[in-house]
Parts: structure tokens; C-alpha cells; sequence
């Protein structure tokens, strides 16, 4: 017991040194940002070109403009209020806090001891068996479409952020496109494997494939095995959780931290004083803002649920600790968060990092919005599925709302409120409240809780036809989650949904339109185009790619001009094609985004393709 004690002891000393190194930490970065905010502009100029362009930028000196300097330390006092509020509730949090972290090895042992419970093993054979047939399913399905063409999103993200250093890559939020934990393994993962399609994917595609194992655990603890097993053959071969497989985004990222926080939720309902449940939600729900900060609406909506459970069925002690432990644990991922996004705060702006612009832009009238949403949702989320499974799918979903109350108390579970409601309500009531509808692969993670709810309703028909029969249930639920993942795995396949859909942006004839670009450009040339283009030339021909000159100083200009689609998003792919088979040419006024059309001679046509056209410009006076 001495023995204990002193652990204890020495770990407390430790944590409230390392607390008391970090507050100070805090204030001095505080108090750094606000005088770095009266340097003068030569100044810090002349550091900039010396340590920062010639190392990191490797472009020379001249980078920084008094505008920018002016921009960037108009920001600092923001940046500054972060770290001195972080610092000012670290101070007051302290010793609590300290306590807090000193019990954290001491519970481990216990949830790590807890956790080693005996299982049937008939029932654990059979369950496993299927979940493994499962998830070779779902990795074959991912591997077989990794290869398929560069998206816009995905060649865009690595281009201006993923392949540049991690200084520029970690602050540059020019756009909600820079999923930033996505970035920082994009920028590992293509160091290790290549600039390749791979290269780029490898982050997602692990993720995607992980997310299959975690909706069958994660259903599994909330409507039983049967559940679980059916939910895992569901997310192995649905189009969506294919297709955030095989993107280089962050999407499958932010699932598997909202699966976790789904367990740890329901685990923290059970024992709202496990001090070990609330640190690794605290953690896990960071890593999903830093994926994607839309991350904070299903927080919302699992904090919601965790309350009202405790509500319904806890003490009013529970509910009382677990309220507190929910400010608490809301206040440390705000904390933490805040943090992690200083970096683009500071280069980019609030604004930028609220994405103000794609709020602005994406405000129809609101049923416009909801209808082109609920569209656009039914095409990506179904493209490739046979008619009779969406049926099955649907039915198992009204069933698993309408009995939730009888699935979970077999579970003997407290909630409720089915998980899928406490997630649905915060995005119906922030759309309704904002009119930003986005686009349906930021509400994709609505789509992971219907499968655990329609999952728990079809394993309620599966244990009522077998009910004298645990270890005939796991079968038959293994043989239905087979097959349902073989036959619209075979779907998406056969009608190549994921080759052919929009989703994020695609030029089709992407690869002929890079073979012109090859035998037309010359060193030196520049190159304005799509994302996607200068991504295959750089993969096709690096070298030429990176002999091209900036357009600001280029006597030649080579310029692909992608068809004009509308602003709002074309779900169908035959719609798309359709649209720009209709047009001749593409318009070449829309360069002025991108250059001053006035400093260069009229386009000249080189070359039509059916998504683009290619122009030529030659500067004036060179």
C-alpha cells in the first residue's frame, strides 16, 4: 500500500508540474503574440526571407508583402486571447485537473482487467467468422475502386495543401477543403508511399476499412451481436462508405472519432465517474474536429443523448455529476480545439476557419435547399444499391425507431432516445436555423447511425424467428450480412457507381486532356487549369510540371477551361455529361478568376474536349 501511495505521490507531483510548465507556456506564447503584434513590417520581413522563405519556402525572398504582414498580424490578438484563455482555465482547473489525470493508470488496470470476460464460444466462433468474411468483403470492394481517377477535392487538397510543408499546410484554411488531421497523414503517407493515388488515399482507405470493425463493435454494445454482425456487412459495401474510402478526405476520419464517441457515451452512461471514459472521449472528440470541425454537431447530438438517458432512467446524483462532466468535457475539447486551429486563425482569419464564404454562398430559399440536399442524398447514398435491399434497409430502420425502447431493454440499456435521433436533431435544427444545407458527404455520418438503427430493427425479426436459439441467430444474422454485402457489393461493381458518380468533382476525359497538355507544353510555359489536371500532369510528367513558370510572370500562357456547370451541385453523372456535351466550348472570360485577361492577347483555341477547352495566351508586350 506504501508502495501505492508513493507512486501516487511522485505521479501528482509530476502532473502538476507538467500543468504549472503548461500554464506558463500559455501566458509566455500570450504575451509573445502581443508584442510580435507592434513589429514593424521590415522587420519581420527581413526574418521571413531569412529563416522561413529560403528553408521552408524555397522560393527566394520577396514572399511576404506588406499586405500580407498587416493581414496576418492584425490577427494576432485573437490568436493571443486563445492561449491566454487556455491558460487562464488551465490555472483555475489545476488541482483538479491534477487529481483527475493522477487516477487515470490506476483505473486503466481495472477497465483493462474488466475487459477480459469469458464469451460462449460457439456464438463468439460464428460471430467472428462472419465479421472477418465481412471485412475481406469490404477491403476487396475499397481496393478494387482505389484506383479509379482523381477526384477535384482530393487532388486539390494534396496540391495546395497535403504536398506543401507542414507550416504552410497546417495554417493555410483557405477553404473548408483542408480536413486538416487528413493532411498531416496525407503528408506522411505520400513521403512513405509515393505521389500516387494510393499515396494519397492510403489515410482514408485505412480509416474507411477500420470503420466496418467499429460499427460492429460499436452496435454490437448498443443492440447485441445479431445487430453488430448486420451492421458490419451493411458498411462494408454501401457506395458511401466506399466511396469516403477511397477519397483522400477526411470523412471516414470523422466516423470512426463519432463511433467512438458513441461507445464512450454509452460506456460513461453506465459509469458517468470513469475518469479513463471521459479522457479518451475528451481526445477522440479533438480528433474529429481536427478532421472536420462540423465534428462539434454530433458532439452536440451525443452529449444530448448521454443527458436525456441519464435523465430518463439515472439518479438525480447521476445525473447531476454527469451534467457537470459534460461542461467540463465540452470546455476541454473547445480548449484543445482552439488550439489546433491557431495556426489557420492567425493566416487565415476567423472567417476562414467559420468558413464564412461556403456558409454565404450556400443560402437558397429553404425548400429549394432541403429538396436539392434530399436529392442529391438519395443519388450518392444509394447509386448502385439493388431496389430490394434499400426496401429491406428502410423496413429495418422503422422497425428499429418504433421498438427502440424493446432493443434496448434486452440490452438493459438506459437511452431512450434511439442514437440516430439524438444525432439527426442538431444538423435538422442547425439547417433549419442557418439555411447551409452543404453537400450530403457532410452529413454522411446520418447515414452510419440509420445502419445501426435499421441493423438493431432486422435483428429484432432475426432473434424473434429464432428465439430458443442464441447460437442460430449469430448464424443466420453472419449469412444475411454476407449477403448483403456480396450482392450490392456485385451492384456497385456491375453498374460501376463509383467510377461514374460526380461526387467531389471529375473530368472524365481527364487523361486525354493531360495527353494534349504533354506534347503542347514547354518549360517555362505556365499552366492555368483544374486541380485534377495539374495533379495527373505532375503524376504523368513531373519534371515537365515542374519546369512550368507562376502566371504572373509567364510569356505563354496554356490555359483548360472547364465547362460552366451552374452553382448548384449536378448529383446525376449523366446529367453532368449531358449538360456539357450541350455546349461547344467553354467560356474563356471565366480565367479572370485566375489571371488578368487584360494583361495577355485574346484566348486562342487549342483544343475541345467534351468537360473542357483548351486556350492559349500570349502576354502583351513579350
Amino acid at each position: 500500500m506504501l508502495g501505492i501511495a508513493d507512486g501516487r505521490s511522485t505521479g501528482s507531483r509530476f502532473i502538476n508540474a507538467l500543468l504549472i510548465a503548461l500554464i506558463l507556456l500559455f501566458f509566455a506564447l500570450t504575451l509573445l503574440l502581443l508584442s510580435l503584434h507592434f513589429v514593424s513590417y521590415a522587420k519581420t520581413k527581413d526574418f521571413f526571407d531569412l529563416h522561413i522563405a529560403a528553408h521552408v519556402l524555397r522560393n527566394g525572398k520577396g514572399y511576404l508583402t506588406e499586405q500580407d504582414h498587416n493581414r496576418l498580424f492584425a490577427r494576432l490578438p485573437i490568436a493571443a486571447s486563445v492561449f491566454g484563455i487556455c491558460g487562464f482555465t488551465l490555472l483555475l482547473f489545476r488541482r483538479k485537473l491534477a487529481r483527475f489525470l493522477v487516477d487515470i493508470p490506476e483505473e486503466w488496470t481495472v477497465v483493462r482487467f474488466s475487459l477480459r470476460q469469458p464469451h460462449e464460444r460457439t456464438q463468439t466462433r460464428l460471430e467472428f467468422g462472419a465479421i472477418f468474411i465481412v471485412f475481406a468483403i469490404g477491403v476487396f470492394l475499397r481496393l478494387w475502386h482505389v484506383k479509379r481517377a482523381v477526384r477535384f477535392d482530393e487532388a486539390w487538397s494534396y496540391l495546395e495543401f497535403a504536398s506543401k510543408p507542414l507550416v504552410l499546410g497546417l495554417s493555410n484554411y483557405r477553404a473548408p477543403n483542408n480536413h486538416l488531421l487528413n493532411t498531416l497523414l496525407v503528408h506522411f503517407s505520400t513521403r512513405l508511399l509515393g505521389n500516387s493515388v494510393f499515396g494519397i488515399r492510403f489515410p482514408a482507405l485505412a480509416a474507411g476499412c477500420l470503420v466496418i470493425i467499429a460499427i460492429w463493435f460499436v452496435t454490437r454494445v448498443l443492440y447485441g451481436r445479431v445487430a453488430g454482425i448486420l451492421a458490419a456487412g451493411c458498411i462494408a459495401a454501401l457506395p458511401t462508405f466506399i466511396e469516403f474510402s477511397v477519397n483522400a478526405r477526411g470523412y471516414a476520419l470523422q466516423w470512426l472519432s463519432i463511433l467512438g464517441l458513441i461507445f464512450l457515451g454509452y460506456a460513461l452512461q453506465e459509469k458517468p465517474s470513469l475518469k479513463i471514459g471521459w479522457l479518451a472521449f475528451v481526445l477522440i472528440a479533438v480528433l474529429g474536429v481536427y478532421s472536420i470541425p462540423t465534428t462539434l454537431i454530433p458532439i452536440a447530438g451525443v452529449f444530448a443523448w448521454m443527458l436525456l438517458s441519464v435523465f430518463v432512467a439515472g439518479t438525480r446524483n447521476e445525473f447531476k455529476t454527469t451534467s457537470k462532466n459534460i461542461a467540463l468535457a465540452g470546455l476541454a475539447i473547445a480548449m484543445i480545439s482552439a488550439l489546433l486551429y491557431v495556426p489557420p486563425l492567425i493566416v487565415r482569419g476567423v472567417g476562414a476557419v467559420m468558413a464564412k464564404d461556403v456558409v454565404d454562398w450556400q443560402q437558397p430559399e429553404f425548400a429549394e435547399g432541403l429538396k436539392n440536399l434530399a436529392q442529391c442524398a438519395r443519388v450518392h447514398w444509394t447509386e448502385g444499391v439493388p431496389h430490394a435491399i434499400l426496401w429491406i434497409l428502410l423496413a429495418g430502420f422503422a422497425i428499429g425507431l418504433l421498438f427502440h425502447r424493446k432493443i434496448s431493454e434486452n440490452r438493459m440499456s438506459r437511452s431512450p432516445l434511439s442514437i440516430t435521433l439524438a444525432l439527426w436533431i442538431p444538423p435538422a435544427i442547425f439547417v433549419w436555423a442557418h439555411h447551409v444545407f452543404a453537400f450530403p458527404r457532410v452529413w454522411s455520418y446520418l447515414l452510419l447511425s440509420a445502419v445501426m438503427t435499421a441493423s438493431a430493427g432486422l435483428s429484432l425479426l432475426i432473434t424473434f424467428v429464432l428465439r430458443h436459439s442464441q447460437p442460430g441467430q449469430v448464424a443466420l444474422a453472419g449469412v444475411v450480412s454476407i449477403a448483403l454485402a456480396g450482392f450490392i457489393g456485385a451492384g456497385v461493381i456491375r453498374q460501376r457507381a463509383l467510377f461514374t458518380t460526380n461526387e467531389t468533382g471529375t473530368i472524365i476525359d481527364a487523361d486525354q486532356i493531360v495527353d494534349f497538355l504533354s506534347s503542347d507544353l514547354h518549360p517555362g510555359d505556365s499552366l492555368v487549369s483544374n486541380a485534377i489536371i495539374q495533379y495527373q500532369l505532375l503524376r504523368r510528367s513531373p519534371q515537365l510540371y515542374r519546369s512550368l513558370a507562376d502566371p504572373k510572370g509567364a510569356a505563354h500562357v496554356v490555359a483548360v477551361v472547364v465547362k460552366s456547370t451552374g452553382e448548384n451541385e449536378l448529383c446525376q453523372a449523366e446529367e453532368l455529361r449531358t449538360l456539357m456535351a450541350a455546349q461547344e466550348t467553354a467560356n474563356p472570360t471565366a480565367l479572370s478568376s485566375q489571371i488578368d485577361l487584360n494583361a495577355y492577347t485574346p484566348p486562342r483555341m487549342l483544343a475541345k474536349f467534351l468537360t473542357s477547352t483548351v486556350y492559349s495566351l500570349d502576354r502583351i508586350g513579350k
